[in-house]
């Protein structure tokens, strides 16, 4: 950096006004270069007769990852850059009018000869950008370059800023090919807010959609994603999580608030449905077989299924019927063997030396964090497998369908016998209690205390005013549907 302008950046007193062209006089009196090419030195230092903006590259990577980690830092520095140039102006610069140029501070893929550069760039008024432009290439050692309005990469920007709010988070990996897949899929179906957030901790990508005021609204458009067919092409589940972003001390916290699971019916006259089922299993078998894992056909499922049901009513006299426990493994794992159903819980937050952290009242600090919990096709939780009785078992047994199955199954017989699901007076109100009590635990199908009240004969997760069941009674309808369709049309 040059002496003099060091001099004036760091002293206290700030010119009352600097002009454009005074400002880049002082900076190459100084006898700094101001590393552009001769036309656009030329244009820089003559007078703007319109207003204008400029895309500006500020920096250049070799990958997308790399971009992303870099990308807040950036971020930053244009900040300063921005307030530092203003200063020696003697103007001051607003919340509201960085935070508008910050908003234009985007990645974008520029594919050249040299194969594809993800670069940093920012969008100027003509004078901001000049100034910009000389300042950053001095103070941070950078070479910021103006871009051609002609290429392909504007259009594919991509957005890396976190803002405070609610977010559905589509995955977190490593892969930036599927990322960018990912983003495409989301913009032909409508959807613009994409931000893709790198977590310095997990070396990982953030595939988020958001911010959303509240939870409610991440929640209806999650839903609403997860019957599209191409949104479940890419997902290993048919789950998605709300996550609550916010700020501190300029780094971006992201906080699981809940998951959110839907199953688009399978209807089976429609080819095409089948068809795209079987390709996601044969996707999954892929990447299956790469780690040692045992590949299975839709077909072949069905089939452990039925298997499964035919031993178990061979030795109980509870008997199953075959489309029900299909409808249960679909709308629980989609017929994927391998499948993690995730939960929220809250677990207590320790510092580095093992100490417990504590919240600005002094008391414990506690984070939501994802947990795995249901696992293969009956979603079976290690804690209910083991309980049955008969060993503990490891994961990948219980990924095992046939295993899966057969304590899937006993979990229903188990159900049946329960004393509400007894009592049912049809056989479809025998099948909705059981529903609700292996989504939403046995309280699920007690009498409910607001019925109580009333004299009425309702169970707790029927009252729409418990929230916390609202999930229980989406799935019993969600499974009575698919039951009846399978039935149907067998």
């Amino acid at each position: 950096m040059q002496p003099e302008l060091e001099k004036i950046i760091k002293s206290e007193e700030r010119p009352n006004s600097l002009s454009r062209r005074d400002f880049i006089k002082k900076i190459i009196k100084g006898g700094v270069a101001l590393g552009v090419a001769s036309s656009v030195s030329s244009m820089l230092l003559s007078e703007p007769s319109k207003k204008i903006t400029y895309d500006i590259s500020i920096k250049e990577y070799d990958g997308l990852t790399q971009a992303l980690a870099n990308y807040e830092s950036v971020r930053k520095d244009v900040a300063t850059a921005v307030r530092n140039i203003n200063s020696l102006r003697g103007a001051a610069v607003s919340s509201e009018e960085l935070n508008q140029i910050l908003e234009k501070v985007k990645i974008e893929p520029i594919t050249e000869a040299k194969g594809t550069q993800y670069m940093i760039t920012a969008n100027f008024e003509s004078q901001a950008a000049r100034e910009f432009m000389d300042f950053f290439e001095i103070v941070n050692k950078a070479k910021p370059k103006i871009l051609s309005w002609a290429r392909s990469g504007k259009n594919n920007a991509i957005n890396p800023h976190v803002k405070e709010g609610y977010y559905i988070q589509l995955s977190a990996n490593k892969n930036e090919a599927n990322m960018l897949n990912n983003i495409e899929i989301l913009k032909k179906l409508g959807f613009k807010n994409v931000v893709l957030n790198y977590d310095s901790r997990d070396k990982v990508i953030k595939f988020l959609i958001g911010g959303y005021s509240t939870t409610d609204q991440a929640t209806s458009q999650a839903e609403k994603l997860l019957l599209q067919d191409d949104v479940l092409d890419a997902l290993e589940n048919n789950e998605l999580g709300i996550v609550n972003a916010w700020h501190k001390d300029d780094q971006v916290s992201l906080e699981w608030e809940k998951i959110v699971k839907e199953v688009k019916i399978l209807k089976k006259q429609d080819k095409k449905a089948y068809t795209r089922l079987e390709q996601r299993a044969e996707k999954r078998n892929v990447e299956n077989k790469k780690i040692y894992r045992k590949a299975y056909s839709i077909k072949e499922i069905e089939s452990i299924i039925a298997e499964g049901v035919n031993k178990h009513n061979a030795k109980n006299k509870d008997k199953i019927d075959l489309d029900f426990a299909k409808a249960i493994a679909y709308c629980e794992s989609t017929y994927n063997p391998y499948a993690i159903g995730y939960g929220i819980v809250s677990k207590i937050v320790k510092n580095k030396d093992g100490s417990y952290a504590r919240n600005k009242g002094g008391s414990v600090a506690r984070r939501n964090v994802k947990v795995a919990l249901g696992h293969g096709l009956f979603q079976m939780l290690p804690s209910t497998a083991n309980s049955m009785g008969v060993k503990n078992y490891s994961d990948e047994e219980l990924f095992n369908p046939v295993t899966n199955t057969e304590l899937g199954l006993g979990y229903v017989s188990y159900l049946m016998n329960l004393g509400a699901v007894k009592e049912a007076k049809s056989p479809a109100e025998k099948m909705k209690l059981l529903l609700a009590a292996y989504n939403g635990g046995e309280k699920a199908v007690q009498m409910s205390d607001t019925a109580k009240l009333l004299g009425k004969k309702q169970r707790a997760f029927e009252n729409e005013m418990n929230r916390g069941y609202r999930e229980t009674r989406n799935y019993v309808n969600k499974v009575m549907a698919q039951y009846n369709e399978f039935k149907s049309h067998p």
